[in-house]
């Protein structure tokens, strides 16, 4: 059973990248499992898999907000 916390953790992320001026960032379904490991690689304080995975999804989100993809 999931408790919601990781859909909770991802608003935040995206309201404050809206505040800050930029596109919301979307994990997509397929990054899901990759997206699992670097969080619990995180809680281990192994922070570059998801700061990686991040990253990835703010410059697919950049991209097409200018037109890109």
């Amino acid at each position: 059973m999931f408790d919601g916390n990781g859909r909770t953790g991802r608003l935040l992320l995206n309201w404050q990248r809206r505040n800050a001026g930029f596109p919301l960032t979307v994990i997509r379904v397929e990054e899901r499992a990759r997206y699992l490991e670097a969080l619990d690689q995180g809680h281990a304080g192994e922070l570059l898999d998801w700061q990686t995975l991040v990253a990835g999804a703010v410059e697919r989100s950049l991209d097409l907000a200018v037109g890109g993809i």
